[in-house]
């Protein structure tokens, strides 16, 4: 199969540092590991991707990155016949409305319509995005949810994990809690450093790792210096080092407005092998298979963040299990998994 991957979003670039450019960049590999021929468009201007899909030739899909440009390229491939996917991680005009002040507009509404009643598939990365895109025009014999997979062959528990400890100076004795990405608002870490601190009072040996861009300092104020390892932005394989020599990741979303994410730091965190803590929150509870494979707290309730970490501070034997659990199904959602359900649905209508 001959498959073009397009997106408009121009902060989203080969080699990029974003989660988006990881999911992107992880995706396109895994179709060509399927034996798919892969062309990546990266093209804001619709007129110009156009033209580099002509000029391309024969294709028997394409798969489209849902961006606020969406519409030219869906009526394109549908007037030609071609297979035509959309992936969609957001609702974007809500997050328009609610981070920017700024509506979208209803010719824009009109063409994302089209888009989305013409699609053969309409992919999602979670279910609370199923009934967003059902508005928009989504058949629902078209939609499919694909969480955001895992890079196996990256995120694996450490064969060095001791040296990867030392190198953070955490103590055998402690309890590493990662927060590792780009640090943005809805990730409340000053909740998390609070629930930490809490637990610290009561005894747990709690170390809080940052390992990522934002003003950490700020955020972990709640926490003593002694406490915090602030281990600052690196390629993907000196994040699963430093992610793998810590031992819980949680998770500190509170907004049920915000319930759509599929967090990549989650399912790599898991498949090194540590214990996640995730907010009762859209499909959170989910990944974790309601509470198997992790703890599950109620969001924003701190009082409740920290209870959850210090029990797993106090009992050891716990920790290994929902570890082993978590490290199972992460195991189950590397990329490759999309990459065949998605050619295969736009295969089969193709």
């Amino acid at each position: 199969m001959r498959i073009a991957f397009v997106h408009q979003d121009p902060g989203i670039r080969s080699g990029g540092e974003k989660g988006a450019a990881v999911h992107v960049a992880r995706l396109c590999e895994a179709f060509a590991r399927q034996g798919a021929e892969v062309l990546r468009v990266e093209e804001p201007d619709p007129a110009r991707a156009i033209a580099r899909l002509e000029e391309a030739g024969a294709l028997d899909a394409v798969y489209e990155r849902f961006s606020l440009g969406t519409g030219p390229i869906a009526a394109w491939a549908q007037e030609r016949g071609i297979a035509h996917g959309l992936e969609v991680n957001s609702p974007l005009d809500r997050e328009e409305e609610r981070y920017r002040g700024s509506a979208v507009g209803e010719e824009v509404h009109r063409a994302w319509k089209r888009a989305f009643e013409g699609a053969t598939l309409v992919s999602v990365v979670s279910r609370p995005l199923l009934s967003y895109v059902e508005e928009l025009g989504a058949r629902a014999s078209a939609t499919r949810v694909h969480s955001n997979g895992v890079d196996l062959d990256t995120f694996a528990p450490l064969a060095e994990r001791a040296r990867a400890r030392a190198e953070l100076e955490l103590a055998e004795g402690d309890l590493a809690l990662v927060f590792h990405g780009r640090l943005r608002p809805w990730h409340d870490l000053p909740l998390l450093a609070r629930a930490a601190a809490r637990a610290r009072a009561l005894g747990a040996p709690l170390v809080l790792v940052c390992v990522g861009k934002g003003d950490f300092e700020e955020a972990c104020a709640a926490l003593p210096a002694e406490a915090v390892r602030l281990a600052g932005w690196c390629e993907p394989e000196r994040v699963a080092w430093r992610v793998g020599a810590c031992d819980v990741i949680a998770l500190a979303h509170s907004s049920r407005e915000a319930a759509w994410f599929s967090p990549l730091k989650l399912r790599e965190a898991m498949a090194m092998g540590l214990v996640p803590v995730v907010p009762d929150l859209g499909d959170l509870p989910l990944a974790v298979l309601g509470g198997r494979a992790g703890e599950v707290y109620p969001p924003g309730d701190e009082a409740a963040l920290a209870e959850r970490l210090l029990g797993l501070a106090r009992d050891p034997a716990r920790r290994d299990q929902l570890a082993a659990a978590a490290l199972a199904e992460a195991k189950r959602h590397g990329w490759d998994w999309i990459a065949r359900d998605v050619l295969l649905r736009l295969g089969a209508g193709g």
